[in-house]
């Protein structure tokens, strides 16, 4: 489980070239980890001889079991990311083809946003290398209009996480009153983060900094907190 994937992302770490022949096994063991998941751990309490587990320990010890699979998910992303050092064309053509997949077959969108924020880091990374945001911006850019808010958020994150590094089109801007709109907690998020993070024009500077004022009005603190601050950060940065 999580020592194996551990151990393979301090390897990739030191060799990372000795991944770049194994991305298909990395992300296939990345995609049977995440199925696991939502997979009920088979209990040993079926056996009538064994008393029932209290509701409380059994909870824990299925959100322990979930958060060590969500972990050793992390890991082989991790050492999948480095094999990016060596050829990063190869290893974002392996990751726009499994989201591709993905959502082909509707499998639901527990991969695909933890594979979104790796595209960010690669053209981030090697954005100025020939091809690399040619091969990533397209995918990005299908789920910035995703109806799932959640693949919305993680792609603008990963939009902006490139577009503060390299020239990118401006296809963010363009979306800009749409996203604006979005009344979804996890956009706004994304959203404010962008304000802070990306240049823009007199005009979309002006529309931000109402939009942050406008959430610092309306978010509840006590429900949601760390957005509240995010408000204000973006408001004093505009």
């Amino acid at each position: 489980g999580y020592s194996a994937a551990d151990l393979i992302a301090d390897l990739a770490k030191s060799a990372p070239g000795q991944m770049l022949p194994r991305i298909d096994v990395l992300l296939g063991a990345f995609l049977d980890v995440i199925r696991r998941i939502d997979v009920p751990q088979a209990s040993s309490l079926e056996i009538p001889m064994i008393s029932p587990q209290s509701p409380v320990l059994a909870g824990l010890e299925e959100y322990d079991r979930r958060q060590s699979l969500a972990a050793t998910a992390r890991e082989l992303l991790s050492a999948v990311e480095e094999a990016g050092n060596i050829d990063p064309m190869k290893v974002c053509r392996a990751v726009t083809l499994l989201i591709a997949d993905e959502r082909d077959t509707e499998r639901g969108i527990d991969a695909t946003w933890r594979l979104i924020p790796l595209l960010g880091k690669l053209g981030r990374a090697h954005g100025d290398e020939p091809r690399v945001l040619r091969a990533i911006l397209p995918t990005l850019y299908t789920y910035l209009l995703d109806s799932d808010a959640t693949l919305r958020s993680v792609a603008i994150d990963a939009w902006v996480d490139l577009a503060s590094r390299w020239p990118v089109p401006s296809s963010l801007p363009d979306l800009l009153q749409a996203l604006l709109d979005d009344a979804h907690v996890v956009v706004i998020g994304s959203m404010l983060r962008a304000a802070r993070r990306l240049p823009w024009s007199d005009e979309d500077r002006v529309r931000l900094l109402f939009y942050a004022a406008r959430a610092c009005r309306v978010i509840d603190a006590a429900d949601h907190k760390d957005l509240l601050k995010s408000a204000m950060s973006s408001v004093r940065n505009l």
